[in-house]
């Protein structure tokens, strides 16, 4: 974005993740939240994260490894989401990684830290920008997608719906419109996902409804 797209943007929220430095053991990492965005942006802001970290990571097997896991996770939430969020939460869908551990408080200063930054212009959608200490560890910009995903899960566990047809919308445009080492793909396919995954969402819902119907015939 240029000089004067910046000057009349407004910064909404800054979320930091810090690694233990033991982490590759321990697993332990921090999340702080400064500010806040509109609970209406928070799938767009991750899909968006998600996009952006791939491109960065470029095509290896870390950033394979990083869409194998999503996607592995996002099929089977996908299939429950027929059911209450309950049989999700039964079943252990509502945990992105079981050896990750959020932990409340900040790590030690001077850690291994990621920043990413929310930006706003007027009423436009949110964008991005993301920052990483300089000894990059590209395993743990795999590991800041995860853990921001589980961060919002955490606050609101209906995100895990939002998130799964992302996610398997996201595969969806990578094999059939452009791969994520595209630049174009970091604002394309979160805006394809978006769209695929509310017009997945609709059919679920009209499938559903249309199920209820016959129950009520019987």
């Amino acid at each position: 974005m240029g000089l004067f797209g910046t000057l009349f943007s407004k910064k909404l929220c800054t979320f930091r993740f810090t690694f233990d430095v033991n982490f590759e053991e321990n697993f332990r990492v921090s999340i702080e939240e400064d500010g806040q965005i509109d609970e209406n942006y928070r799938t767009w802001v991750w899909v968006l994260y998600y996009a952006k970290i791939l491109y960065v990571l470029g095509k290896n097997p870390i950033s394979e490894g990083l869409k194998t896991h999503l996607e592995k996770w996002a099929e089977p939430m996908a299939v429950s989401l027929a059911f209450p969020l309950q049989f999700a939460e039964e079943m252990n869908f509502l945990n992105l990684d079981g050896e990750v551990q959020i932990v409340s408080k900040p790590m030690i200063t001077g850690q291994d830290q990621y920043l990413l930054e929310v930006f706003q212009k007027k009423d436009d959608w949110p964008y991005i920008k993301s920052a990483q200490s300089l000894g990059l560890y590209q395993n743990r910009l795999l590991y800041t997608v995860i853990v921001f995903g589980q961060y919002l899960l955490n606050k609101d566990k209906y995100f895990a719906k939002e998130m799964a047809l992302l996610i398997l919308s996201m595969r969806k445009y990578y094999n059939e419109k452009h791969p994520f080492t595209n630049m174009r793909s970091t604002i394309e396919a979160p805006r394809y996902a978006i769209k695929e995954s509310m017009e997945m969402f609709n059919e679920l819902s009209k499938e559903l409804d249309e199920i209820e119907e016959e129950l009520d015939d019987i």
